[in-house]
C-alpha cells in the first residue's frame, strides 16, 4: 500500500488516488475479527476516506486537534460507539513523524459535553493529560466520534514519512449515518471508487474541489456514478 501511494505522488496526484487499488480494500479483511466484535457482523463501510502523507519536514503535520464529530447519537445504550474511525499505519508513527495524540475520555472534561454537541472543542483539556499513540507499520487504531485527537508536527529527524488511510464503519443493524455506505465484503467497482474519492476530497479538502464551473465535470463524474457531494466537510486525523 505504501508503494501504491508513493507511486501516485510520483505521477503527480494526491495521495488520495492510490485507494483505485483493491489492496486497501482488501486489507479490511485483517481487521474483521476486531470490527466485528466491536460493530456486529454485518458492520458496513462508510467511505468517508483520507489518505496522508506528513513528510519528513519541520512544517509537516497532520490535521490540527479536533474531534471527528460528523455524526450525532453514535454511542449505543451499551456504551459501545456505532461508527468507528479505522485509521491504518502504513509506516511506523511515531512523535518524530506524526503519530496520533489523543486526549482519554476519562481525562476530558468536555467529553460529556461533546456528545451532544457536535461544535465541542477541547479548550479546557489539561497538557498533561494528553498520550500519544505511536504505532507500528500495519496497526490498525479505531476511536468514536467523539475522541479529541489530532496528528502532531512532523521533524526533519524522522526517518521515514508518515502515511496511512482512514475511513469509517458503522454497525449494520443501525439507521445508515451518511448518504453513502457499502459492504466492505461485496465488490466496489472502479468508477465506483474514483467518484468515492472525488467526495472525498470534496468533504475533507477545502480547497481541492468546490462547486465551482471548474468542478462541475468531477461532480457531474460523481453523480453519474451515484456518489453525491457530502452535506458538509469534517475531519478524521
Amino acid at each position: 500500500m505504501r508503494s501504491c501511494i508513493e507511486a501516485v505522488r510520483k505521477a503527480g496526484f494526491p495521495p488520495m488516488f492510490a485507494l483505485v487499488y483493491d489492496v486497501f480494500y482488501q486489507a479490511l479483511a485483517h481487521a474483521r475479527p476486531t470490527l466485528e466484535a466491536m460493530l456486529g457482523p454485518d458492520f458496513q463501510l462508510v467511505p468517508n476516506f483520507w489518505v496522508y502523507y506528513v513528510e519528513t519536514k519541520d512544517d509537516g503535520k497532520g490535521f490540527e486537534p479536533h474531534r471527528d464529530a460528523e455524526y450525532p447519537d453514535t454511542i449505543g445504550v451499551d456504551g459501545m460507539p456505532t461508527v468507528l474511525t479505522v485509521w491504518v499505519a502504513l509506516t511506523d508513527a511515531t512523535p518524530l513523524n506524526s503519530c496520533i495524540y489523543v486526549v482519554p475520555i476519562h481525562r476530558d472534561p468536555q467529553y460529556p459535553e461533546a456528545l451532544r454537541d457536535l461544535r465541542t472543542g477541547g479548550q479546557r483539556i489539561a497538557l498533561e493529560d494528553i498520550r500519544a499513540l505511536p504505532t507500528q507499520a500495519g496497526t490498525v487504531s479505531c476511536w468514536n466520534q467523539y475522541i479529541y485527537h489530532w496528528g502532531s508536527r512532523s521533524s526533519q529527524r524522522a526517518r521515514t514519512p508518515r502515511i496511512s488511510y482512514a475511513l469509517y464503519c458503522q454497525r449494520g443493524d443501525v439507521t445508515a449515518v451518511d448518504d453513502v455506505r457499502l459492504d466492505p465484503r461485496g465488490p466496489i467497482g472502479f468508477g465506483t471508487r474514483v467518484a468515492l474519492i472525488c467526495r472525498s476530497l470534496y468533504r475533507y479538502s477545502h480547497l481541492s474541489i468546490q462547486e465551482n464551473e471548474d468542478a462541475t465535470p468531477l461532480l457531474d463524474f460523481m453523480a453519474r456514478n451515484g456518489v453525491s457531494p457530502p452535506a458538509r466537510p469534517g475531519f478524521l486525523a
